[in-house]
């Protein structure tokens, strides 16, 4: 096996080794007063790749081969993010060409490219994009890229300096009251629609996780639902946990459960989603006289999850959500009006300022 070893050269680094016939062999691997040491070490750990898997000095894999070679090594990733990693894949291919070697991709290209993500102008774009699609688009790529670093391919990640992660998610969704939720649910065309809204406001599940709840899942006893107990590979997403089955919640599927298709294992037999769902839901809501909004499903389970933080320490509201803390506090934590009010009185209560200001 050959081995490479980092020496000076003057004002350069420089990688010197014995070839397979005995001769001693050396490279330049830069300017000392331009490239790290570090670098300068992943360099030569990469040269000695090539020597020893018999790749030309100099040559690293085409973008197409690298880009085979990462999806090959995670077979494990679901469908969705399969497919958002090989639709990032595409961009790449589409802006630096598939026959575009990893090493001729430099910082600079990396920042042109994700301009042209955000003009909208690659091939298979459809205008403009928002900030967190092409956050989650340079994301991937850098992590694209990162192999290739971690196998010292490459010395750096040309995206590794590129933002990422959006800006403060905007908390603009509304709180649904359970008083507007008893009027939503007397609205609903069907017990199945009931069953679903019920379940993402009470019990916080996401969509998914309700229409795949089955009645095995059901606790009765403990009073509880056990959700994702047929999931296989374990994500994120898809960990198995259990969540409280709240008083009106656990009567709603008692009386549902006398009413069920005996063949149909799951709990929501049939509702329909998509296009057909939002517009049906306005129309709910217009029934109901509560004002229609954005993400119905996903903005219920957000309200959930700030009743609970009332009551509960955040850690045991996460794992009955399913998700960390870091993303509670970010996507889901909102304050009610209510919590507005009671600190106004609060601050009444305690009677004129200090300074000398007249009482209100």
């Amino acid at each position: 096996m050959i081995e490479v070893r980092v020496n000076t050269n003057g004002p350069y680094w420089q990688a010197r080794w014995t070839d397979s016939l005995g001769r001693r062999r050396s490279k330049s691997l830069g300017d000392r007063s331009k490239v790290a040491v570090r670098a300068a070490k992943v360099l030569a750990k990469r040269l000695e790749l090539e020597l020893n898997n018999g790749l030309a000095v100099g040559e690293a894999p085409k973008l197409a081969d690298h880009c085979r070679r990462y999806m090959g090594l995670h077979p494990d990733y679901s469908k969705g993010t399969a497919w958002m990693y090989e639709q990032t894949m595409r961009f790449v291919d589409a802006y630096f060409g598939p026959d575009c070697r990893l090493d001729r991709v430099s910082r600079s290209h990396a920042a042109d490219f994700r301009a042209a993500l955000v003009a909208g102008t690659l091939p298979g774009q459809r205008g403009k994009p928002s900030e967190s699609t092409v956050c989650r688009w340079i994301r991937e790529a850098k992590a694209i890229f990162q192999l290739a670093v971690d196998e010292d391919v490459l010395g750096k990640n040309p995206f590794s300096k590129l933002k990422s992660s959006p800006a403060e998610v905007d908390k603009d969704w509304p709180y649904i009251s359970r008083p507007q939720l008893d009027k939503l649910l007397e609205a609903c065309p069907s017990t199945n629609w009931r069953l679903l809204l019920s379940l993402c406001r009470l019990a916080g599940l996401r969509k998914g996780e309700a229409m795949g709840l089955e009645w095995a899942d059901v606790d009765w006893q403990a009073h509880r639902l056990r959700i994702n107990t047929g999931t296989v590979r374990r994500t994120t997403k898809k960990r198995r946990r259990e969540v409280p089955m709240v008083g009106d919640l656990e009567k709603m599927l008692l009386d549902a459960q006398g009413h069920a298709t005996y063949h149909v294992p799951t709990v929501i037999e049939r509702v329909p989603i998509g296009g057909s769902f939002e517009r049906a839901f306005r129309r709910v809501c217009r029934l109901a006289g509560v004002e229609p909004y954005h993400k119905p499903l996903h903005t219920l389970r957000k309200n959930c999850e700030t009743d609970w933080l009332q009551t509960f320490d955040l850690l045991t509201v996460c794992q009955w959500v399913g998700h960390s803390p870091a993303v509670a506090q970010r996507h889901y934590h909102k304050a009610k009006d209510s919590d507005f009010t009671l600190a106004s009185g609060t601050e009444l209560a305690r009677g004129p300022r200090r300074g000398g200001g007249p009482s209100l």
